[in-house]
């Protein structure tokens, strides 16, 4: 298509018999994408505590209802068990909102079969102008209703229970009261089964009943009222908060009210000077308070350590930490799903002035903090932007402000786009990610705190993108202070102790404290520590001190750490005491030699002397250069000695004792025969390859004691022995060895051993007798030095002697029932402990006596009890086959009791030949049912029996006397219930109390629910049940230490769970018992969340593992269609606005994002199917899920992929028919149910307001069908694309489409109806829209003042691009107002919330304004001189009608008018009447930043009268009405005529191109203009923009009629481009370039210009008869950043008008 840019203004277009065409200039308006808090939204939150603890079932029987009651008599009543997690209602006239969350007694989200502590209510979104009463009635219960409550300066927070408020079970009588009356009754009803005296549904009177009523007579307290968050709208100084804001440096996302709304708006604050992050919070006056809580969203950027710095009211200040750190690798849920709360407790109420919070800390960044993200706030930034660039289309100006976990963008807008693609990473060459957003500011989520981001902006419109901005950086930081530190622990030195920590995620710096542990108060050792350790010295040996660390950053410091405790000591070797019995003298050692003997550490300078390690010097030793090379040595001595151990002592510094591990050893006899005396024969080598496992591991502990024992096959022979010891992996120091003890051969130990029938020392031999038993007791008695503890071999006699006199009630625990647990083979590995019975006091001995074939590795674990997630399991201590004497490790610094349960781990094939005796340490009840499946129901029972007797005899023998807190941290607390796919290990307490009263059944059942959970589970993991029997690992829940606001969690080989949290799983009740189409009794969300942590094969951490919790959600055993969560919270609503979003990648709500996976089971399960157990049996992770989704499918789900934000792959099989992408829990349940597909019509329509710059489309639904709802479409710049989904649950029909940067383009909608199957079953479109609007700046951010005739505007620190001017209305000539005589002489301030807009919505209503303004600008434009441009004139022409005021009816001096038109105020008696000037000038003068003045309008009000409403550009003279926009600080709108309102007045920015075609602008040259001969086919129009970088395209599509079938068919072709030449017609300026202006003309001269009628068109089509043109044609406007740089991007387009036929198109003549 040809492009002419012709340098004069056209004048006119000559129409025969048409009028002069007009086009449209509808102001651009910017709309700020970040919502303004509802004024009116209020808050009240209830709590409801049960007196009467019951089951959910049972408590919706008895119709539980609250109701809310206005002071305007208005009330509505709520039942307790139909509100689901979320209920809408109206209430003053507005939609308000109350959520409900129930909670056990130990207030965590209910589970199990846990009955309910708690009904916790919030309501949102109330009017807060009323005041409320809440009320609460049930059958049975008394009933209550509140005080007044207000919501204007607190949220309310009302706690009612049967003590506080008296809300009660007791009522028998029906008169919701508890009196003398109810107890009468109820006595003469004991021992019935009268229904109302049934309190507790027991089926019958008794006691209970009762008490029930006797305990809830009288009279109560009233119920306690708090004041919960302010209402912070007008007390707090805005003004003071963004200024210390911008001061530090810290920008804002958002708007300021925001971050102290609770509006669901997160704010994201963004640290750009690297310093501190702070939050300033200053009140206009002192504001009472007791606590401060900071709600973010649980994802990146969300604080989570810092401070808070109080100021009181009375100038005293207080510094108060916090610190919400998980554990690394540890998944915590906090008690509201989705959010992460920071509580910062005042400890008392107080006035508080002013608060500063410092982040320090946040979610997903580590070091500084360089933003983040909170729910309650959002900040504007304070930048001033740089004038606009109109012919540029690069964002310029793009500013990062960081969050937390966040990032926040804004640059200066791009005109005529679509809106910008953001793209980021983490490097500048590696943009990897994207957001698509539709104005000038952006932010990212989801970011790691303290690393750098890289970001670039590039502006597009339909298919065309723009070229990046220049990249700019920003660093997240954290936005609160760091949880306290975990995992403390001690090294002692001399005189001082080195504490080492875990680092504290978002921390930068430590505070470490200690003091004496004699000592009350604590002292700082170090301030703002850099690393995780650090020594504290100038300490008193042998004294014991504690430590704590705190965590600090920007924003604070945490709350303490937990508290360690140790001693500090000096470095003295610490000389052991070997044994002296037979001990052989160094004497008879003769040679001693190094196999390598360059294996020296070169310490020794040389000077190295075997000898040294046999010379009875413990200072003198050996140590190994390297761990590669070989450490044996070989000793020969005098003669043959009989042996069968040694003791080894190493090198006796610190790190060199327990650096020893393994051992090998051989012999030589004098004949120089060698033989292995250790099972590895020779295979232990220095290298990793060597034979570690058969080779024996040292014994003794030489870290305590200072030497190991190394025993080995007894040989009464040797005249040689080799030694070689290993160092262990990773152990601090190389081989050593300091002194060597070698021992003539004793046979008391074997004597012992003789007395008993095997290793586990539990029976006696035949041979054993008293006689012995005595002869070796005085053997013991009569001398020292053995290698064995004598106390040991003393007790082992005692043993003896008892079993010999038939007493075995000195047995220590037994376990002889060792399990294999090999997990090589697990298609998912856990845990493979086997709990031994035996919990253990760290630092304590036990002797475990084990009977182990030869060649098998039992090991044995040491854990911590209520331990740290990070520091809770010891390292394996291998058993041998005999007595193991083992000194239970100390694995912690900070628990209050230190130890643990004691387990097994063994994978080997001769389990049942294992047995062992414990001695030491105390044995706890422990319930074993891993072999379940093999035994029958009688004998699970009788085990179950057994336990549960076991249970309480522990509980009254070990635990009644403890109080509460003890009961939480001490070690004999504690029990073991191993089912076969899961081990609990829980509080003996806690398991006790879940038991209730019929404890074999209720474990029974419990057993059963964990068996089922555990199958449900592994099937989705891929696992089915015969590969799960033959699964050796399993899952280890256990009562652990919480972090945090954590409740639960997990972490890798175990889930941790709170205290409160234990009895729930105790309380399982499988589908069996609970009944189809029940809620399930699978243990509640919490567990099934953390168990599908540990499952989890997808990876999208507190996503994917969810798609477990809703499997074991919707579980009954038959349909498995229960409600699910995304149903119950209805985020179905916001998963349909995430598939129409058009957004790139997941969601930042994860319930949302599981939305996806979930959908894929709605479509594709029956009944008892399960898609993700055979997408996980091909290998479905996250890199391959979506063609493994499409494998297991057999479909191709492109279309769902894409609309969920991904871009597929690995796609194939047939096309998805349905759009699963909207499939509910419901649509699941109809297709089970054998619904088919549906059948019905749609209808759409749509309109526009350029007020709101919204598009608002209606949709007339499918009636008599069942639907999930209505998908509507966008069609913008060519291309369609699905732009919302009206469900049909929400009953919504209309939606309102922002449409942000878009304007003067065509827009088409239409809608898709889908079946509640997912089915597409009827389809509309509304006709075309034109959006088109001014745009206007929001008063908002100006003042005005207007006095004597003069407007002042003045934009403060901001200044604005304003282009022109809209009166809106003004005052006619003569027309009198009313002006007060005050404001005459002083300046009147008047803003504006809103802009004024004079668009109308109705597309044909705009076409006639388009017409109308178009046609003033040209004759504003012919009225220049006739020296500089060419009149013209047009044939059979009317003027279009000026739009001036009509005179007022009532105009007479000093009288009263009862209306003075539009706009204009009403006289009164005290106000002096004035008429409006019948002629003026007024005079606009725009100044600069600078100060630079510039007259940017000079207009009469003659002309203005024409049309008030019309935008009236900015130019200069030279320009020659070229468009101008300026940057301006200040204006000056002098000359206004009296009564003009300021009010009236608007300014408006460029509201970007456009173009239109000219009304009957489509006909035939009259006569030839230039190149253009006459008989031409012409099209015309009017354009506003830049000819220099505008060009036009026109297109057309036709209309067929097929014939060839019954029924005639209408079809269209595709839009086809036109071929011709494009004049573009527009003034030359005196000087300098072509600018934009507002009243270009352009014509199209069509290639195809003969008659083709009948013929066929480029397309193959056939035109339309009687027509030159296809039968529609449209034309678009395209912008280029460079005069010829090909077609750029389209910048506006016109709607599809019918081509007229040739013989009704006018004649057209262009005239100079």
């Amino acid at each position: 298509m040809k492009r002419m840019l012709t340098g004069f203004l056209s004048a006119a277009l000559v129409l025969s018999g048409f009028p002069l065409p007009a086009y449209a200039q509808e102001p651009l308006e910017v709309i700020n994408v970040m919502s303004s808090p509802a004024q009116n939204a209020g808050r009240l939150s209830v709590v409801l505590q049960m007196g009467y603890r019951e089951a959910a079932e049972t408590l919706a029987k008895r119709n539980l209802a609250l109701t809310l009651t206005g002071d305007n008599n208005e009330s509505c009543r709520l039942e307790l068990s139909k509100i689901g997690s979320e209920q809408k209602f109206s209430f003053g006239g507005k939609e308000a909102k109350v959520k409900l969350t129930l909670h056990n007694p130990q207030n965590v989200p209910l589970a199990g079969n846990d009955k309910v502590g708690f009904y916790l209510l919030e309501f949102f979104d109330l009017p807060r102008n009323l005041k409320y009463r809440v009320s609460f009635e049930g059958d049975g219960y008394s009933s209550f209703t509140s005080q007044e409550l207000s919501i204007n300066e607190y949220v309310p927070k009302l706690c009612v229970s049967a003590e506080s408020g008296g809300f009660a079970l007791g009522d028998v009588t029906g008169d919701q009261k508890i009196d003398q009356t109810d107890f009468s009754k109820i006595s003469a009803a004991l021992g019935k089964s009268s229904g109302d005296a049934d309190l507790n549904f027991d089926g019958k009177v008794d006691i209970t009943d009762i008490a029930l009523v006797h305990h809830n007579m009288g009279a109560k307290r009233p119920a306690e009222v708090y004041e919960g968050a302010m209402v912070t709208a007008g007390i707090l100084d805005t003004d003071a908060i963004a200024q210390e804001l911008s001061k530090s440096g810290v920008q804002l996302e958002g708007s300021l009210e925001d971050l102290f709304e609770d509006n669901g708006q997160a704010v994201k604050l963004v640290n750009t000077k690297g310093g501190p992050l702070q939050i300033p919070i200053t009140f206009e006056t002192p504001k009472v308070m007791g606590q401060i809580e900071i709600v973010s969203p649980s994802i990146n950027g969300a604080p989570e350590k810092g401070n808070a710095q109080i100021e009181y009211e009375d100038g005293t200040t207080e510094q108060i930490t916090f610190d919400n750190t998980s554990p690394a690798g540890a998944h915590a849920i906090e008690r509201s799903p989705g959010d992460s709360t920071v509580v910062i407790k005042l400890n008392k109420r107080v006035p508080v002035k002013k608060i500063t919070i410092t982040i320090e800390k946040v979610i997903g960044e580590n070091g500084k903090v360089s933003y983040t993200v909170i729910e309650k706030i959002e900040f504007l930034r304070d930048i001033i932007p740089d004038n606009i660039d109109l012919g540029a289309s690069i964002p310029k100006n793009v500013y990062a402000e960081p969050g937390a976990k966040q990032a926040s963008l804004t640059w200066r807008a791009v005109d005529n786009v679509d809106g910008y693609i953001v793209k980021y990473g983490l490097s500048a060459n590696a943009l990897n990610k994207q957001l698509r957003v539709g104005t000038n500011e952006a932010v990212i989520t989801g970011l790691e705190n303290l690393k750098t981001y890289y970001f670039t902006v590039s502006a597009y419109s339909g298919e065309w993108t723009g070229d990046p901005s220049a990249t700019v950086t920003c660093v997240p930081q954290p936005n609160k202070a760091p949880l306290p530190p975990d995992n403390l622990s001690l090294t002692p030195e001399d005189s001082a102790i080195v504490v080492n920590w875990k680092n504290a995620e978002d921390a930068e710096f430590y505070n470490v404290y200690y003091k004496a542990s004699s000592e009350s108060e604590f002292k700082l050792a170090k301030e703002k520590q850099a690393g995780t350790s650090f020594r504290v010295s100038g300490l008193t040996n042998d004294v014991s001190y504690d430590f704590y660390v705190t965590a600090g950053n920007k924003i604070g410091f945490s709350k303490p750490s937990l508290t360690a405790t140790g001693k500090p000591e000096k470095e003295t070797l610490k000389i052991p005491e070997l044994p002296t019995l037979n001990r052989i003298p160094n004497s008879a050692i003769i040679r001693a030699e190094l196999e390598n003997k360059n294996n020296v550490s070169s310490e020794y300078d040389g000077k190295f002397d075997i000898k040294w390690v046999y010379d009875g010097d413990f200072e003198t030793h050996w140590t190994a250069r390297a761990w590669w090379e070989s450490s044996r040595i070989t000793f020969e001595f005098d003669e043959e000695k009989s042996m069968d151990y040694l003791i080894y002592v190493p090198r006796l510094n610190k790190g060199f004792p327990e650096s020893l591990q393994r051992y090998s050893i051989a012999a030589w006899d004098k004949d120089g025969n060698m033989t292995w005396l250790t099972a590895d024969e020779g295979k232990l080598g220095n290298r990793p390859e060597g034979n570690v496992g058969s080779a024996p591991i040292v014994r003794n502990n030489p870290k305590e004691t200072g030497y190991a024992i190394l025993p080995f096959k007894r040989n009464d022979h040797i005249k040689k022995i080799s030694v070689l010891v290993r160092q262990g992996d990773g152990t601090p120091q190389p081989s050593s060895l300091a002194e060597i003890a070698f021992y003539t051969y004793d046979d008391i130990d074997d004597s012992i051993r003789s007395l008993f029938t095997d290793n586990t020392y539990t029976a006696v031999a035949s041979g054993a007798t008293q006689a012995k038993i005595d002869e070796l007791r005085a053997r013991l008695e009569s001398g020292d030095g053995y290698y064995v503890n004598k106390e040991i071999l003393l007790d082992e006699l005692s043993l003896a002697e008892s079993l010999l006199k038939g007493d075995k009630s000195g047995i220590g625990a037994v376990m002889d029932q060792v399990q294999s647990r090999d997990s090589s083979r697990d298609p998912k590995k856990i845990n493979t402990f086997q709990p031994l019975g035996v919990t253990a006091e760290a630092g304590k001995q036990i002797v475990v006596y084990a009977q182990i074939p030869e060649g098998e590795t039992v090991n044995l674990l040491p854990t911590q009890h209520f331990a740290e997630a990070a520091r809770w399991s010891g390292s394996a201590i291998k058993l041998e086959n005999g007595r193991n004497i083992i000194t239970i490790p100390r694995l912690n610094d900070v628990s209050p009791q230190k130890g643990g349960s004691l387990y097994l781990q063994y994978s080997g094939s001769k389990a049942s030949e294992i047995k062992m005796q414990v001695r030491g340490g105390n044995k706890i009840p422990v319930l074993e049912l891993s072999d379940w499946h093999e035994i029958g129901e009688s004998e699970v029972k009788a085990r179950i029996s057994a336990y549960v007797s076991e249970l309480e005899s522990y509980y009254t023998s070990k635990l009644s006397g403890m109080n509460n807190n003890t009961l939480q941290t001490h070690i004999l607390n504690a029990t073991e219930i191993a089912f076969p796919h899961v081990l609990l290990s829980l509080p003996a307490s806690q398991v006790r109390a879940g038991l209730g009263s019929n404890g074999v059944n209720a474990l029974y059942n419990d057993g059963l629910a964990w068996e089922e959970l555990m199958k449900l589970m592994y099937r989705t993991h891929g696992i089915d049940e015969a590969d799960l029997e033959k699964s050796a690992s399993r899952h280890n829940i256990r009562y652990m230490r919480m972090f945090g606001n954590a409740f639960m969690y997990a972490s890798g080989s175990h889930i941790g769970i709170g205290y409160g949290s234990c009895s729930g799983m105790i309380g399982g009740r499988p589908t069996t018992v609970t009944g189809a189409n029940n809620a399930n009794g699978l243990f509640g969300w919490g567990i099934q969340h953390e168990i599908g942590h540990v499952m989890d094969t997808l990876g999208k951490a507190e996503i994917t593992n969810n798609i477990y919790s809703l499997f074991a959600q919707t579980y009954d055993g038959r349909n498995n269609a229960l409600n699910s969560r995304l149903e119950n919270s209805n985020k179905y609503e916001a998963i349909f606005q995430k598939v129409t979003s058009g957004q790139k990648g997941m969601a930042n709500d994860v319930f949302v994002s599981l939305g996806m996976y979930w959908q894929l089971h709605l479509a594709y399960d029956g009944p008892d199917d399960n898609f993700y157990n055979e997408l996980n049996k091909i290998g479905g992770g996250d890199a391959n899920f979506m063609a493994a989704a499409s494998q297991v499918s057999g479909k191709d789900l492109s279309e769902f992929f894409r609309s969920w934000g991904l871009e597929p792959s690995g796609q194939g099989g047939g096309a998805e028919e349905r759009k699963i992408q909207y499939l509910t829990d419901e649509s699941r349940r109809e297709r089970i149910a054998g619904t088919s597909r549906q059948s019905g019509s749609v209808g759409i329509s749509a309109s526009y307001n350029a007020a709101t710059k919204k598009a608002t489309v209606s949709v007339t639904p499918a009636s008599g069908a069942k639907m999930l709802g209505y998908e509507i479409s966008r069609t913008l710049n060519g291309k369609t694309e699905p732009v919302a989904f009206l469900s049909a649950k929400s009953g919504k029909t209309t939606w309102d489409d922002s449409l942000g940067s878009v304007n003067n383009k065509a827009v088409t909608y239409s809608v898709k109806a889908v079946d509640i199957l997912g089915y597409v079953i009827a389809e509309d479109s509304a006709p075309e829209l034109k959006v088109e609007h001014n745009n206007l700046i929001e008063k908002g951010k100006y003042t005005t003042s207007l006095a004597d005739g003069l407007l002042t505007v003045d934009f403060g620190s901001s200044p604005q691009s304003i282009a022109g001017i809209v009166f809106n209305e003004f005052p006619a000539a003569g027309q009198t107002a009313a002006v007060s005589g005050e404001s005459s002489s002083s300046d009147i301030t008047e803003t504006s919330s809103s802009p004024s807009e004079n668009t109308s919505s109705d597309p044909t209503q705009s076409t006639d304004e388009s017409s109308s303004s178009a046609s003033e600008n040209a004759s504003s434009a012919s009225s220049q001189s006739e020296s500089e441009v060419s009149g013209s004139s047009t044939e059979n022409t009317s003027s279009a009608p000026a739009s001036g005021m009509d005179e007022p009816s009532n105009s007479q001096a000093n009288a009263p008018v009862k209306d003075s038109g539009p706009g204009f105020p009403v006289i009164t008696e005290e106000e002096t009447p004035v008429k409006a000037a019948e002629s003026g000038t007024v005079k606009v003068v725009v100044t600069d930043a600078a100060g630079k003045k510039t007259t940017v309008l000079e207009i009469s009000y003659e002309e203005i009268r024409k049309d008030p409403a019309k935008l009236r550009f900015f130019t200069r003279k030279e320009a020659d009405g070229s468009i101008c926009p300026f940057d301006a600080k200040t204006i000056e709108v002098s000359g206004l005529p009296a009564g003009i309102s300021a009010e009236k007045i608007d300014f408006a920015a460029y509201p970007g191109d456009n173009i239109e075609f000219g009304i009957n602008g489509i006909g035939i040259l009259g006569r030839s203009y230039g190149e253009i001969a006459s008989g031409k086919l012409i099209v015309t129009g009017s354009f506003r923009g830049n000819p220099v970088f505008n060009t036009i395209r026109v297109y057309g599509k036709s209309q067929n009629v097929d014939y060839t079938g019954e029924e005639q068919k209408d079809t269209e072709t595709d839009k086809i481009p036109l071929e011709g030449e494009i004049y573009l017609f527009a003034a030359m300026p005196k000087e300098g370039d072509m600018a934009e202006i507002d009243n270009g003309l352009w014509i199209f001269v069509p290639k195809q210009q003969s008659d083709t009628t009948g013929s066929v068109q480029e397309d193959g089509s056939a035109a339309c008869a009687g027509s030159i043109l296809p039968t529609q044609i449209m034309a678009e406007l395209h912008r280029k950043d460079v005069p010829e740089g090909g077609n750029g991007r389209i910048t506006s387009d016109t709607r599809w008008i019918p081509s007229p036929t040739y013989e009704s198109m006018p004649t057209i003549i262009l005239e100079d």
